[in-house]
């Protein structure tokens, strides 16, 4: 009896642990969809740029992760990335979020925001208790939103590792880039006045897609022609054998012409609203950001082996890409001309943003405080007046350093080499799937020479795609058989 007892809890509990495995395959597919769901609509309300658009990312992340707990406690899989390969991105990433949160929590020390709290607080015959961040809603605003994209990260890389998350993210983020890009060649043919259901206000004679301005744009379509490229050279190079000629190129041309011809056509159609936006910042950028995946990709061994195809194929996309250049992208040259006044533009609100610097370098003005320090800096004769608002300084770097100071925006550089340096290694360890951490390079090249011109990265809609992608590259340099690991304090000895 004691033995048919045993027998029985035995099938009992074993039932139970594929109830929960079960529960949690099904969590995990809910994850991925709603994840890659998230990705592919965030550009779609004008680059969720206003409040209730960032506040749905911020819930809808939220619920995921809270999803990919209980998911990870149902069906007790072992980490997808263990904590021992990636701590070095997470470990900067939580510091800054902590100083972040003293920043609004702590007394000012010796700070140039002493004054203006006493300012303040005379004005409302009220004391104040001073604090290094000028504007706490906003820096606590910002935190929002910084945490909501390392959530978005952490999802992709952990459902970055199951067998063919990766790819369809990659498509899912193509298709909605295509159509986005065709809705925007619409409205510009059509000399359309509206960006979805908003008047334009400007920005007339430019392709902006779905998002308000064509810088941000431009940025957003060149993460997702790197995306494309990735998708369409792994169609190309599929099943060459490097012992025949006369196979590699049958294969290859069966592959161009059967299997890539789609994506190759994606390709020019997101490289023509991409030159259509005259953003020269944004195209120098993606060219950039093009050609050093380009190159990551050469220097993988799968295209080793087959050096002299890649390059052959590698000359036919930036040959294209220059034709489109030439027959679309008069309005960047156009602009060239007028560069001259554009550094100058630049240049003087870098010059007050490095004088606000030197005040706050140690703590920092507050997360996301740019706009009301900048305010209190800018001489008179910019811009003639007064009353108009800089909200961001076209330099993030700079802007970072002068709200989080230097060692705030120090552990945040840390956390992006850190993914750099993972896709970097990527390249060596991956024989398939090299795509990926190939594509994490370039995305990171673009995005990091465009930071210092502009602030696209700071648009919700690009920063959700940019986490997105980077979690599914970093995830992608290495195979599903390493990197997984349990979740505990052993995880993180490094030894």
């Amino acid at each position: 009896m004691i033995v048919g007892i045993g027998k029985f809890m035995a099938m009992i509990d074993s039932m139970m642990k594929n109830e929960n495995a079960q529960t949690g395959n099904r969590l995990e597919k809910i994850i991925t969809a709603g994840l890659t769901l998230l990705v592919c609509l965030a550009p779609l309300p004008l680059g969720s740029n206003n409040p209730i658009s960032y506040s749905i990312i911020a819930l809808m992340t939220g619920i995921l992760l809270l999803m990919w707990v209980a998911n990870y406690f149902l069906s007790k899989k072992l980490l997808a990335i263990s904590f021992k390969k990636i701590w070095f991105i997470v470990l900067p990433f939580f510091l800054a979020v902590s100083w972040i949160i003293l920043q609004i929590s702590i007394p000012a020390p010796a700070s140039p925001n002493l004054w203006l709290f006493n300012l303040a607080s005379a004005a409302l015959a009220t004391p104040l208790r001073p604090i290094i961040s000028l504007n706490q809603e906003q820096t606590l605003d910002s935190l929002i939103r910084l945490l909501s994209y390392g959530g978005i990260f952490w999802l992709a890389m952990q459902i970055g590792q199951t067998k063919g998350n990766a790819k369809r993210m990659f498509k899912a983020v193509t298709i909605s880039a295509v159509l986005y890009a065709l809705y925007g060649l619409i409205m510009y043919l059509t000399n359309a006045p509206y960006i979805v259901w908003r008047k334009k206000t400007s920005n007339f004679d430019v392709v902006t897609g779905t998002f308000i301005n064509h810088n941000h744009y431009a940025t957003y379509a060149g993460i997702c022609l790197i995306v494309t490229c990735a998708l369409w050279i792994s169609t190309v190079l599929r099943n060459l054998d490097d012992s025949n000629a006369r196979l590699i190129l049958k294969t290859l041309l069966e592959n161009i012409i059967r299997k890539g011809f789609i994506l190759f056509n994606i390709i020019i159609i997101i490289a023509i609203s991409l030159m259509l936006t005259s953003s020269r910042a944004g195209t120098f950028s993606s060219l950039l950001g093009l050609i050093a995946f380009i190159c990551a990709t050469a220097l993988t061994k799968p295209v080793q082996n087959l050096r002299y195809v890649f390059f052959g194929i590698a000359v036919v996309v930036l040959l294209s890409l220059f034709a489109v250049l030439n027959f679309t992208g008069k309005g960047v040259l156009n602009r060239l001309a007028y560069i001259d006044y554009a550094i100058n533009d630049r240049m003087q609100i870098y010059s007050v943003t490095l004088d606000a610097i030197a005040d706050y370098k140690t703590y920092g003005s507050g997360f996301g405080t740019f706009e009301e320090i900048f305010q209190e800096y800018r001489p008179e004769s910019m811009y003639n007046s007064r009353e108009i608002r800089m909200c961001y300084a076209h330099n993030t770097y700079l802007e970072t350093i002068l709200e989080l100071g230097a060692t705030g925006f120090a552990v945040l550089l840390l956390c992006n080499l850190g993914m750099f340096y993972i896709c970097l290694g990527g390249l060596k360890r991956r024989t398939g799937g090299y795509i990926y951490p190939a594509a994490g390079i370039g995305i990171m090249i673009l995005v990091g020479v465009h930071s210092l011109f502009d602030f696209s990265i700071q648009l919700p809609a690009v920063a959700v795609t940019y986490f997105a992608l980077l979690g599914i590259c970093v995830a992608g340099s290495w195979s599903s058989s390493e990197g997984t690991r349990p979740l505990s304090f052993a995880a993180w000895d490094i030894k």
